[in-house]
Protein backbone atom coordinates (compact mmCIF):
# COMPACT_ATOMS: atom_id res chain seq x y z
CA UNK A 1 0.00 0.00 0.00
CA UNK A 2 1.84 3.26 -0.63
CA UNK A 3 1.69 6.15 2.05
CA UNK A 4 1.24 9.01 0.74
CA UNK A 5 -1.17 11.21 2.86
CA UNK A 6 -3.85 12.91 0.41
CA UNK A 7 -6.68 15.42 1.70
CA UNK A 8 -9.28 15.66 0.08
CA UNK A 9 -11.93 18.52 0.54
CA UNK A 10 -14.92 19.23 -0.96
CA UNK A 11 -18.51 20.03 0.06
CA UNK A 12 -20.58 17.24 -1.37
CA UNK A 13 -20.02 13.96 0.68
CA UNK A 14 -20.63 11.81 -1.67
CA UNK A 15 -17.92 13.45 -4.41
CA UNK A 16 -16.05 13.20 -1.68
CA UNK A 17 -16.10 9.73 -0.68
CA UNK A 18 -15.97 9.05 -4.76
CA UNK A 19 -12.56 10.65 -5.11
CA UNK A 20 -11.31 8.45 -1.58
CA UNK A 21 -12.79 5.26 -2.84
CA UNK A 22 -10.77 6.12 -6.34
CA UNK A 23 -7.67 6.95 -4.55
CA UNK A 24 -7.66 3.39 -2.15
CA UNK A 25 -8.61 1.02 -4.87
CA UNK A 26 -5.11 2.59 -6.60
CA UNK A 27 -3.23 1.80 -3.44
CA UNK A 28 -3.20 5.25 -1.22
CA UNK A 29 -4.32 3.95 2.33
CA UNK A 30 -3.88 7.46 3.49
CA UNK A 31 -6.64 9.58 2.58
CA UNK A 32 -8.12 12.02 4.27
CA UNK A 33 -11.77 13.70 3.51
CA UNK A 34 -13.24 17.36 4.75
CA UNK A 35 -16.83 18.88 3.84
CA UNK A 36 -15.55 21.86 5.82
CA UNK A 37 -13.58 24.30 3.42
CA UNK A 38 -13.08 26.98 6.52
CA UNK A 39 -10.73 24.05 8.38
CA UNK A 40 -8.94 23.00 5.77
CA UNK A 41 -5.48 24.84 7.41
CA UNK A 42 -6.12 22.71 10.61
CA UNK A 43 -6.13 19.55 8.69
CA UNK A 44 -2.66 21.00 6.68
CA UNK A 45 -1.46 21.30 9.97
CA UNK A 46 -2.53 18.24 11.99
CA UNK A 47 -2.38 15.56 8.50
CA UNK A 48 0.23 17.53 7.00
CA UNK A 49 -1.08 16.32 3.66
CA UNK A 50 1.42 15.68 0.62
CA UNK A 51 -1.36 16.49 -1.55
CA UNK A 52 -4.58 18.30 -1.35
CA UNK A 53 -7.80 17.75 -3.54
CA UNK A 54 -9.63 20.57 -3.61
CA UNK A 55 -12.91 21.84 -5.01
CA UNK A 56 -13.16 25.25 -6.73
CA UNK A 57 -16.51 25.83 -5.94
CA UNK A 58 -18.08 25.38 -2.76
CA UNK A 59 -20.81 26.97 -0.34
CA UNK A 60 -18.99 27.57 2.71
CA UNK A 61 -15.74 28.93 1.44
CA UNK A 62 -14.89 28.63 -1.77
CA UNK A 63 -11.25 26.78 -3.45
CA UNK A 64 -10.45 30.41 -4.46
CA UNK A 65 -10.77 31.77 -0.71
CA UNK A 66 -8.76 28.13 0.55
CA UNK A 67 -5.94 28.94 -1.93
CA UNK A 68 -5.76 32.46 -0.69
CA UNK A 69 -5.33 31.45 2.91
CA UNK A 70 -3.05 28.95 1.82
CA UNK A 71 -0.70 31.22 0.05
CA UNK A 72 -1.02 33.79 2.86
CA UNK A 73 -0.50 30.88 5.61
CA UNK A 74 1.93 28.55 4.87
CA UNK A 75 5.38 29.01 4.47
CA UNK A 76 6.63 29.53 1.12
CA UNK A 77 9.45 26.50 0.39
CA UNK A 78 6.20 24.24 2.19
CA UNK A 79 5.69 21.24 -0.27
CA UNK A 80 1.88 20.69 -1.02
CA UNK A 81 0.73 20.43 -4.72
CA UNK A 82 -2.67 21.29 -4.99
CA UNK A 83 -5.14 19.54 -7.40
CA UNK A 84 -8.00 21.70 -8.09
CA UNK A 85 -11.52 19.16 -9.39
CA UNK A 86 -13.69 21.82 -10.83
CA UNK A 87 -16.89 21.96 -13.69
CA UNK A 88 -15.96 25.25 -13.92
CA UNK A 89 -13.50 24.86 -16.84
CA UNK A 90 -14.04 28.57 -18.22
CA UNK A 91 -10.42 29.98 -18.47
CA UNK A 92 -10.87 32.80 -16.13
CA UNK A 93 -11.57 30.51 -12.86
CA UNK A 94 -8.60 28.07 -14.33
CA UNK A 95 -6.40 31.28 -14.41
CA UNK A 96 -6.98 32.55 -11.32
CA UNK A 97 -6.55 29.70 -9.36
CA UNK A 98 -3.10 28.72 -10.85
CA UNK A 99 -2.35 32.11 -9.95
CA UNK A 100 -3.18 31.33 -6.62
CA UNK A 101 -1.40 27.99 -6.30
CA UNK A 102 -3.30 25.56 -8.14
CA UNK A 103 -0.68 23.31 -9.79
CA UNK A 104 -3.02 21.08 -11.88
CA UNK A 105 -6.99 20.94 -12.23
CA UNK A 106 -9.35 18.52 -13.46
CA UNK A 107 -12.65 18.82 -15.20
CA UNK A 108 -15.75 17.34 -13.82
CA UNK A 109 -16.76 14.91 -15.26
CA UNK A 110 -13.61 12.59 -15.23
CA UNK A 111 -12.29 9.50 -15.14
CA UNK A 112 -11.21 7.35 -12.37
CA UNK A 113 -7.71 6.31 -14.52
CA UNK A 114 -7.10 9.95 -14.73
CA UNK A 115 -7.76 11.00 -11.32
CA UNK A 116 -5.09 8.81 -10.33
CA UNK A 117 -2.56 9.67 -13.25
CA UNK A 118 -2.63 13.40 -12.24
CA UNK A 119 -2.34 12.54 -8.00
CA UNK A 120 0.57 10.14 -9.15
CA UNK A 121 2.48 13.15 -11.10
CA UNK A 122 1.89 15.18 -8.26
CA UNK A 123 3.46 12.92 -5.71
CA UNK A 124 6.04 12.12 -7.90
CA UNK A 125 6.98 15.90 -8.37
CA UNK A 126 6.84 16.61 -4.53
CA UNK A 127 8.86 12.91 -3.91
CA UNK A 128 11.43 14.42 -6.62
CA UNK A 129 11.53 17.65 -4.51
CA UNK A 130 12.16 16.09 -1.13
CA UNK A 131 14.26 12.96 -2.43
CA UNK A 132 17.10 15.25 -4.34
CA UNK A 133 18.02 18.12 -1.99
CA UNK A 134 20.54 19.56 -4.63
CA UNK A 135 18.41 19.34 -7.15
CA UNK A 136 14.85 20.68 -5.59
CA UNK A 137 14.10 21.69 -2.15
CA UNK A 138 17.57 23.25 -1.36
CA UNK A 139 16.98 25.71 -4.46
CA UNK A 140 13.67 26.41 -3.49
CA UNK A 141 14.84 27.56 -0.45
CA UNK A 142 17.84 29.49 -1.68
CA UNK A 143 15.10 31.28 -4.18
CA UNK A 144 13.33 32.05 -0.72
CA UNK A 145 16.72 33.12 1.01
CA UNK A 146 17.54 35.99 -2.12
CA UNK A 147 14.22 37.99 -1.74
CA UNK A 148 16.72 41.11 -1.28
CA UNK A 149 19.93 39.84 -3.39
CA UNK A 150 20.90 41.91 -6.51
CA UNK A 151 20.41 40.82 -9.68
CA UNK A 152 23.69 39.50 -10.12
CA UNK A 153 22.82 37.20 -7.04
CA UNK A 154 19.74 35.92 -9.10
CA UNK A 155 22.05 35.18 -12.14
CA UNK A 156 24.77 33.19 -10.54
CA UNK A 157 21.68 31.32 -8.40
CA UNK A 158 20.20 30.18 -11.68
CA UNK A 159 23.19 29.55 -13.06
CA UNK A 160 23.66 27.12 -9.89
CA UNK A 161 20.90 25.50 -10.68
CA UNK A 162 21.82 24.90 -14.39
CA UNK A 163 24.18 22.78 -12.79
CA UNK A 164 22.00 19.89 -11.33
CA UNK A 165 23.61 17.22 -12.83
CA UNK A 166 20.11 16.06 -14.65
CA UNK A 167 18.47 18.77 -15.60
CA UNK A 168 17.89 20.34 -18.92
CA UNK A 169 17.47 17.03 -21.41
CA UNK A 170 21.22 15.91 -19.90
CA UNK A 171 22.75 18.43 -22.31
CA UNK A 172 25.07 20.56 -20.41
CA UNK A 173 25.28 23.47 -23.24
CA UNK A 174 21.48 22.70 -24.85
CA UNK A 175 20.06 25.15 -22.20
CA UNK A 176 23.10 28.00 -22.35
CA UNK A 177 21.85 27.59 -26.29
CA UNK A 178 18.67 28.20 -25.94
CA UNK A 179 19.34 30.96 -23.64
CA UNK A 180 21.48 33.04 -26.28
CA UNK A 181 19.47 32.55 -29.28
CA UNK A 182 16.06 33.28 -26.79
CA UNK A 183 18.52 36.81 -26.26
CA UNK A 184 19.07 37.61 -29.92
CA UNK A 185 15.34 36.61 -31.14
CA UNK A 186 13.61 39.16 -28.39
CA UNK A 187 16.85 41.98 -29.83
CA UNK A 188 15.45 41.03 -33.00
CA UNK A 189 12.23 41.80 -32.24
CA UNK A 190 12.70 45.45 -30.62
CA UNK A 191 13.10 44.30 -26.71
CA UNK A 192 14.96 46.67 -24.81
CA UNK A 193 19.04 45.34 -23.43
CA UNK A 194 17.53 45.05 -19.88
CA UNK A 195 14.65 42.69 -20.69
CA UNK A 196 16.78 40.92 -23.72
CA UNK A 197 19.45 40.35 -20.91
CA UNK A 198 16.76 38.77 -18.18
CA UNK A 199 15.48 36.63 -20.73
CA UNK A 200 18.78 35.36 -21.40
CA UNK A 201 19.51 34.42 -18.12
CA UNK A 202 16.25 33.08 -17.07
CA UNK A 203 15.73 30.79 -20.27
CA UNK A 204 18.18 28.01 -19.18
CA UNK A 205 15.96 26.89 -16.80
CA UNK A 206 12.92 25.85 -18.94
CA UNK A 207 13.29 22.45 -18.70
CA UNK A 208 14.57 22.27 -14.75
CA UNK A 209 11.51 20.28 -13.94
CA UNK A 210 13.12 17.58 -15.84
CA UNK A 211 14.81 16.76 -12.97
CA UNK A 212 11.97 14.82 -11.94
CA UNK A 213 11.63 12.60 -14.80
CA UNK A 214 13.42 9.22 -15.27
CA UNK A 215 16.77 8.87 -17.57
CA UNK A 216 14.80 6.01 -18.68
CA UNK A 217 12.20 7.91 -20.53
CA UNK A 218 14.77 11.02 -21.68
CA UNK A 219 17.19 8.86 -22.79
CA UNK A 220 15.07 6.70 -24.53
CA UNK A 221 16.18 5.82 -28.20
CA UNK A 222 12.54 5.52 -29.34
CA UNK A 223 8.96 6.93 -29.27
CA UNK A 224 7.85 7.42 -26.45
CA UNK A 225 4.48 5.94 -25.02
CA UNK A 226 1.28 7.40 -24.61
CA UNK A 227 2.19 7.31 -20.40
CA UNK A 228 5.61 8.17 -21.30
CA UNK A 229 4.47 11.17 -23.06
CA UNK A 230 1.93 12.29 -20.44
CA UNK A 231 5.47 12.26 -17.80
CA UNK A 232 7.28 14.01 -19.69
CA UNK A 233 4.66 16.70 -20.11
CA UNK A 234 4.72 17.28 -16.12
CA UNK A 235 8.06 18.86 -15.98
CA UNK A 236 6.57 21.98 -17.03
CA UNK A 237 4.39 22.48 -14.08
CA UNK A 238 7.29 20.69 -12.09
CA UNK A 239 9.59 23.40 -13.13
CA UNK A 240 6.90 26.08 -12.28
CA UNK A 241 6.84 24.63 -8.65
CA UNK A 242 10.59 24.51 -8.67
CA UNK A 243 10.22 28.06 -9.46
CA UNK A 244 7.08 29.53 -7.47
CA UNK A 245 8.21 30.51 -3.59
CA UNK A 246 9.53 33.72 -5.08
CA UNK A 247 9.02 37.57 -6.17
CA UNK A 248 12.60 38.37 -7.89
CA UNK A 249 11.49 39.74 -11.04
CA UNK A 250 14.39 37.49 -12.88
CA UNK A 251 12.81 34.09 -11.53
CA UNK A 252 9.39 34.85 -11.96
CA UNK A 253 10.30 35.61 -15.36
CA UNK A 254 12.12 31.60 -15.25
CA UNK A 255 9.28 30.38 -14.17
CA UNK A 256 6.66 31.83 -16.76
CA UNK A 257 9.28 30.62 -18.98
CA UNK A 258 9.18 26.97 -17.54
CA UNK A 259 5.66 26.81 -17.09
CA UNK A 260 4.56 28.14 -20.31
CA UNK A 261 7.33 26.95 -23.14
CA UNK A 262 5.16 24.33 -24.46
CA UNK A 263 1.84 26.08 -25.20
CA UNK A 264 1.07 26.71 -28.87
CA UNK A 265 0.12 29.78 -31.13
CA UNK A 266 -3.15 27.86 -31.90
CA UNK A 267 -4.01 26.76 -28.33
CA UNK A 268 -2.89 23.52 -28.65
CA UNK A 269 -0.42 23.05 -26.41
CA UNK A 270 0.25 22.54 -22.53
CA UNK A 271 -0.38 22.79 -19.71
CA UNK A 272 -2.98 25.34 -20.05
CA UNK A 273 -4.14 25.48 -23.39
CA UNK A 274 -3.28 29.31 -23.77
CA UNK A 275 -3.36 30.35 -26.99
CA UNK A 276 -1.86 33.55 -28.93
CA UNK A 277 -0.86 37.02 -26.84
CA UNK A 278 -2.32 35.09 -23.65
CA UNK A 279 1.17 33.31 -24.05
CA UNK A 280 4.04 35.24 -22.37
CA UNK A 281 6.09 36.77 -25.11
CA UNK A 282 9.52 35.44 -23.49
CA UNK A 283 7.41 32.19 -23.43
CA UNK A 284 7.12 32.31 -27.01
CA UNK A 285 10.47 33.06 -27.88
CA UNK A 286 11.90 30.47 -25.83
CA UNK A 287 9.54 27.85 -27.60
CA UNK A 288 10.74 28.99 -30.80
CA UNK A 289 14.69 28.49 -29.93
CA UNK A 290 14.38 25.52 -27.69
CA UNK A 291 12.66 23.33 -30.88
CA UNK A 292 15.67 24.98 -33.29
CA UNK A 293 18.38 24.09 -30.98
CA UNK A 294 16.27 20.81 -30.28
CA UNK A 295 16.22 20.08 -33.93
CA UNK A 296 19.98 20.93 -34.91
CA UNK A 297 21.36 18.60 -31.92
CA UNK A 298 22.11 15.02 -31.72
CA UNK A 299 19.22 13.30 -29.27
CA UNK A 300 19.08 10.09 -28.32
CA UNK A 301 16.13 9.42 -30.72
CA UNK A 302 17.89 11.23 -33.80
CA UNK A 303 20.67 12.81 -35.51
CA UNK A 304 21.24 16.55 -35.75
CA UNK A 305 19.07 18.36 -38.58
CA UNK A 306 20.99 20.90 -41.01
CA UNK A 307 20.39 24.37 -40.10
CA UNK A 308 18.45 24.80 -43.05
CA UNK A 309 16.06 21.61 -42.52
CA UNK A 310 15.34 23.06 -39.23
CA UNK A 311 14.18 26.68 -40.10
CA UNK A 312 12.29 25.37 -42.78
CA UNK A 313 10.35 23.22 -40.35
CA UNK A 314 9.94 25.78 -37.86
CA UNK A 315 8.41 28.20 -40.69
CA UNK A 316 6.00 25.73 -42.07
CA UNK A 317 4.38 25.58 -37.74
CA UNK A 318 4.32 29.22 -37.87
CA UNK A 319 0.75 30.56 -37.07
CA UNK A 320 -0.08 27.22 -35.84
CA UNK A 321 2.60 26.05 -33.17
CA UNK A 322 4.71 29.10 -33.18
CA UNK A 323 3.99 32.87 -32.75
CA UNK A 324 4.87 34.24 -36.80
CA UNK A 325 6.45 37.44 -35.52
CA UNK A 326 9.17 35.08 -33.22
CA UNK A 327 9.80 33.05 -35.82
CA UNK A 328 10.36 35.68 -38.22
CA UNK A 329 13.20 37.44 -36.14
CA UNK A 330 14.76 33.77 -35.45
CA UNK A 331 14.96 33.60 -39.76
CA UNK A 332 16.44 36.78 -39.38
CA UNK A 333 19.24 36.33 -36.35
CA UNK A 334 19.90 32.83 -38.20
CA UNK A 335 20.81 34.00 -41.53
CA UNK A 336 22.72 37.02 -39.90
CA UNK A 337 24.83 34.45 -38.09
CA UNK A 338 25.56 32.08 -40.99
CA UNK A 339 26.08 34.14 -44.33
CA UNK A 340 26.45 31.20 -46.08
CA UNK A 341 23.22 30.02 -45.65
CA UNK A 342 21.49 33.32 -46.74
CA UNK A 343 23.69 32.86 -49.96
CA UNK A 344 23.14 29.62 -50.70
CA UNK A 345 18.80 30.43 -50.16
CA UNK A 346 18.49 32.62 -52.91
CA UNK A 347 18.06 30.35 -55.24
CA UNK A 348 16.61 27.63 -52.67
CA UNK A 349 12.54 27.65 -52.55
CA UNK A 350 12.76 25.31 -49.40
CA UNK A 351 14.60 28.01 -47.43
CA UNK A 352 13.00 31.34 -46.07
CA UNK A 353 15.10 34.65 -45.77
CA UNK A 354 13.55 37.23 -43.52
CA UNK A 355 9.92 38.30 -44.09
CA UNK A 356 8.07 41.50 -43.58
CA UNK A 357 5.73 41.43 -40.55
CA UNK A 358 3.18 41.77 -43.33
CA UNK A 359 4.43 38.49 -45.08
CA UNK A 360 4.78 36.59 -41.86
CA UNK A 361 0.54 37.37 -41.49
CA UNK A 362 -0.16 36.18 -44.90
CA UNK A 363 1.73 32.45 -44.08
CA UNK A 364 -0.30 32.79 -40.90
CA UNK A 365 -3.91 32.81 -42.51
CA UNK A 366 -2.19 30.58 -45.06
CA UNK A 367 -1.95 28.22 -42.52
CA UNK A 368 -4.82 28.34 -41.08
CA UNK A 369 -6.59 28.27 -44.15
CA UNK A 370 -5.52 24.41 -44.98
CA UNK A 371 -4.88 23.34 -41.81
CA UNK A 372 -7.72 21.00 -41.56
CA UNK A 373 -5.62 19.02 -43.53
CA UNK A 374 -5.40 19.87 -46.82
CA UNK A 375 -1.25 18.38 -46.96
CA UNK A 376 -0.74 19.13 -50.57
CA UNK A 377 -2.44 22.41 -50.81
CA UNK A 378 -0.78 23.85 -47.97
CA UNK A 379 2.50 22.35 -49.57
CA UNK A 380 1.69 24.55 -52.33
CA UNK A 381 1.09 27.69 -50.79
CA UNK A 382 3.70 27.63 -48.54
CA UNK A 383 6.32 27.30 -51.56
CA UNK A 384 4.84 30.52 -52.72
CA UNK A 385 5.41 31.88 -49.75
CA UNK A 386 9.22 30.83 -49.58
CA UNK A 387 9.69 31.50 -53.24
CA UNK A 388 8.31 35.23 -52.22
CA UNK A 389 10.51 35.46 -48.82
CA UNK A 390 13.66 34.65 -51.18
CA UNK A 391 13.00 37.44 -53.84
CA UNK A 392 12.32 40.27 -51.20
Amino acid sequence: MLTDRILIVDDELSTARLLARALQRAGYANVRMSTDASNVLLHVRTFDPQLLILDLHMEDADGFEVLQSLRQSLAADTLLPVLVVTADCTRESLHRAHSLGADDYLVKPFGVAELVLRAEGLLSMRMACEASHDESVSLRRQIGDCRYIVTHAEVDFIDGMMNAPRAANRDDTHSARVGDLAASIAERLGLDEATSAAIRAAAPLHDIGKVAVSDDILLKPGPLTAAEVEIVSRHTVIGAFLLSSTELPLLRLARDIALYHHERWNGTGYPRGLSGEEIPLAARIVAVADVFDALTSVRSYKPAWPVKAALTEIVAQSGMHFDPRVVGALVATILEIDDSLATNARGDDDMVLSLTERQWQREAQLHGAVAAGHKLERARLVGDVVRRAIVA
